[in-house]
């Protein structure tokens, strides 16, 4: 079996999004040819989806490429108020460019880890972090926290060894966020092997995690989730009078918010 190079993986999951959307027959006249020229690209099917999204707020945000995409984070948090804003092959420029889907959201957290596909692409180091530098500046702009997370390495099955780059740009990251007041999250001594790899009973192609791997991130970050993923960071909607003693309320009270009036109470 011949090795897996890093970016054929990388655009797995936007290939795979892109299956189910294929014509399912031709036709002599070329019509095939030409709808599979228009066909969508992932990213454009993502901030689709989140286009037709209903929720108003969130005061978490996921934020990153197709290793936050496969995160079901809301569901393996148990906060109600988490958003999914991972697409899958994205890279620092491109969560530069979608910013504004996130800050529409108003949260009070933004946990970001970008770069992988950045490396993989012989983007420079110094490019990368000029662009996260935005990102973050943007997000503190709106008064979001800003948890930028290390990016794990990959595994041994790769033929180009891209694993020095990862680690010289989480050194630029660590700089970064002493610079820029953001919280850095570095999860990574649970998810490596002793030579530094991604283990590889972690993973279902060398990058891309399986829910064990999830289970690590989701523990490491549980702690700063919980702390902004409380009734009182929900904002309230216009018109409503303000909850009383909402700071001191147990899990079972109903926040205020769109949210709650759209989707059932706080569980």
């Amino acid at each position: 079996m011949r090795p897996l190079s890093l970016q054929s993986i990388l655009v797995m999951p936007a290939l795979a999004a892109c299956m189910y959307i294929a014509p399912l027959a031709a036709n002599p006249d070329g019509a095939t040819a030409q709808a599979e020229s228009k066909k969508p690209s992932h990213r454009s099917i993502r901030q689709g989806m989140f286009a037709l999204s209903q929720i108003d707020f969130a005061t978490v945000v996921m934020l990153g490429d197709s290793l936050t995409e496969g995160g079901q984070w809301s569901e393996i948090t148990g906060c109600p108020y988490v958003a999914n804003r991972g697409i899958g092959s994205d890279d620092s420029a491109g969560v530069v460019r979608r910013l504004d889907e996130v800050t529409k959201l108003k949260p009070s957290a933004v946990f970001l880890m970008i770069g992988v596909n950045d490396v993989a692409s012989g983007v420079p180091t110094e490019t990368i972090v000029d662009n996260v530098r935005q990102t973050i500046k943007t997000l503190t702009k709106a008064r979001a926290q800003v948890y930028l997370t290390l990016v794990l390495p990959v595994a041994q099955i790769f033929t180009r060894k891209i694993n020095p780059k990862i680690t010289e740009l989480n050194a630029a990251y660590v700089a970064l966020a002493k610079e820029t007041k953001a919280t850095l999250v570095d999860f990574r001594s649970e998810m490596r092997n002793e030579d530094g790899y991604l283990r590889d009973e972690l993973t279902i192609d060398g990058i891309h995690l399986i829910p064990d791997g999830y289970r690590m991130w989701r523990d490491a970050v549980m702690p700063l989730i919980a702390k902004h993923c409380v009734p009182s960071a929900v904002p309230r909607a216009v018109g409503r009078p303000p909850a009383v003693g909402v700071a001191n309320e147990t899990r079972s009270t109903s926040p205020p918010g769109e949210f709650n009036l759209r989707f059932g109470p706080w569980r």
